[in-house]
């Protein structure tokens, strides 16, 4: 199961969502993938990530929601894995809505 890794330094802040830039480069090309993006608590519960599934394809950068429902802001660094991203099953596919 290919890991997506955050391509630049990103300050998620509290109680907030932000589009997250994400190396995408390593998946095949024409193939549609289903992404989670894990859940991380701090100790205190004071950083709180969390976003929902979606799908994406193949692409240098591409973006994964992640809201930070905490009271502190986190900076996600460089090379943090932060979803997860399987094959796209039936029913799972990526498609322009106008």
């Amino acid at each position: 199961m290919p890991e997506l890794f955050v391509n630049s330094d990103t300050v998620v802040q509290a109680n907030t969502q932000l589009w997250v830039p994400v190396d995408a480069g390593a998946m095949v090309p024409g193939v549609d993938y289903a992404v989670y993006p894990r859940l991380s608590v701090s100790p205190y519960e004071t950083v709180r990530l969390a976003g929902p599934a979606g799908v994406i394809a193949h692409g240098s950068t591409r973006h994964v929601l992640i809201g930070n429902y905490g009271t502190a802001a986190f900076t996600l660094e460089r090379g943090t894995a932060i979803a997860d991203a399987v094959a796209a099953r039936v029913g799972e596919v990526l498609a322009a809505t106008g």
